[in-house]
């Protein structure tokens, strides 16, 4: 006779599961949509950090391609994921969102916490041309391994523990 499971054990929802990997990621490639070549996406690897909500926080130069491409369009995705020999066998998330320009007393709050994770950016930090930008993510893409594929709405992934009670 089989018997239906009911343990309490809480499982893990892929929210859940991508935010946690994405908080051991501290690079990614940022895809901008290109002003110089319209319409055209331009990536650039870039470090980042995650804030309370997972939103990743991105240290970007107003001379750069993808500040321009940002003021012009602010729709951007930002894909992580470790290097390793075997890129399509590893995990990766890919936020898809739209990117915000922070204030000079957002640099000044969130400086210390990201120069604590890239310490070799302090010179960059302290030049007036350098703004943080937050992307505020709409979806997600999880890869978690072969057939581990999920789409994660932006209130999931926002408040992962959230969406697993309701499960």
């Amino acid at each position: 006779m089989i018997r239906p499971d009911n343990s309490t054990a809480t499982k893990v929802s892929p929210a859940q599961e991508a935010r946690a990997f994405a908080r051991k990621c501290h690079h990614g490639v940022l895809s901008t949509l290109s002003k110089r070549l319209e319409g055209f996406p331009f990536g650039s690897v870039s470090p980042f950090m995650l804030d309370a909500a997972g939103s990743p926080i991105i240290l970007i130069s107003n001379l750069a391609e993808h500040s321009k491409n940002l003021s012009a369009d602010a729709r951007c995705s930002l894909i992580l994921q470790p290097f390793t020999t075997d890129m399509q066998s590893t995990g990766r998330v890919t936020v898809i969102g739209h990117a915000e320009k922070l204030s000079a007393d957002d640099k000044a709050a969130l400086g210390p916490i990201y120069l604590e994770q890239f310490p070799q950016v302090a010179e960059y930090f302290s030049m007036h041309d350098f703004c943080f930008w937050r992307i505020r993510p709409l979806k997600v893409r999880w890869i978690g391994g072969f057939s581990r594929i999920y789409w994660v709405e932006g209130d999931a992934w926002r408040d992962p523990n959230h969406t697993a009670r309701r499960g």
